[in-house]
């Protein structure tokens, strides 16, 4: 999936302008770097819609199978794969996401503990609610998934068409959305707000079209370290240090560096990994140092015993 961590301007916001990168050539770098992240963490930063059939474990919980954050449940179904008309809908009110941040997993409750389901927190005892039972296959579930900075969703719908490639969308209402956002149209693919003016969202493109009366949703944005290090990778990979094009920028000597929550970030180019043997990384690295130590905090989570 084409899904970029940064927009080009973030790449010039950092300084990069466009007669040593040019639009083209740094997003198709921003999309590179993005894809190395995903190689190297095995998540993904972005919300996506996906129908996930998997197997219950007769356990009260269930989780994507690649560890993937849940960020909402749209739909949950038992039955058997191959007998499509026998799928039994499990009623919405009766499943949680389990208390974290982010959610790893979701939990079945019994429909009539409301208590537990409005004030859930971590119960690692005995689960009275149902269970999903064992078996290949058996449990169809609809839903987002992905890291995200998250905050409540907000809602609207396009009122206006548009076409593939526009860089602007207009929306009944972007009083809500913010300058960095992740926005799902219609369950399709995910794009990045760059500028909103009034109703009008600015993203870098939008690679499909649209028609007035699709829902665009975000739940937030494309969580900010994550950004730094895909910048960090894009300005390492584009202009190596000690190269003759970081000296064109003064990059060896200048350092742009942001602290935010338990992180901070340095991004004017970073030293390589001693086991990268050079650009492109290899296993669980990035191929540089300062994206590496940005990473690590979102490697899959071990979740031993959960279910």
């Amino acid at each position: 999936m084409d899904e970029p961590y940064a927009t080009v301007q973030d790449l010039r916001d950092e300084g990069i302008d466009s007669s040593v990168l040019t639009d083209t050539a740094a997003l198709k770098l921003i999309l590179q770097m993005s894809r190395r992240i995903d190689r190297v963490t095995r998540e993904r930063f972005f919300p996506r819609f996906e129908s996930l059939r998997m197997g219950g474990r007769g356990s009260p919980l269930l989780r994507h199978p690649d560890i993937i954050p849940i960020i909402e449940v749209r739909s949950l179904q038992l039955g058997n794969a191959a007998a499509s008309g026998d799928q039994v809908p499990i009623d919405l009110d009766t499943i949680v996401l389990q208390a974290g941040d982010p959610s790893f997993y979701l939990e079945r409750v019994s429909d009539f503990d409301d208590h537990r389901r409005h004030h859930h927190s971590h119960h690692h005892g005995h689960h009275d609610g149902g269970r999903f039972p064992r078996g290949r296959g058996n449990v169809l579930l609809d839903g987002i998934f992905g890291w995200i900075s998250q905050r409540e969703m907000v809602e609207t719908e396009v009122a206006i068409d548009f076409a593939v490639d526009e860089t602007t969308i207009t929306v009944d209402d972007a009083s809500e959305f913010r300058k960095g956002d992740a926005l799902l149209i219609n369950d399709s693919k995910p794009v990045i707000i760059i500028g909103i003016a009034g109703d009008v969202l600015t993203v870098d493109a939008v690679p499909f079209s649209g028609f007035t009366g699709e829902t665009v949703i975000t739940w937030g944005r494309v969580p900010t370290e994550i950004t730094r290090a895909c910048l960090i990778l894009v300005i390492s990979e584009r202009f190596p240090i000690g190269s003759e094009s970081a000296a064109d920028l003064d990059l060896d000597s200048r350092m742009i560096s942001e602290k935010t929550d338990n992180y901070q970030y340095k991004v004017a180019g970073s030293k390589k990994t001693s086991a990268s043997g050079g650009s492109g990384g290899s296993g669980n690295t990035t191929g540089y140092i300062d994206a590496d130590e940005i990473l690590r905090g979102y490697l899959p989570p071990a979740l031993v015993g959960m279910c």
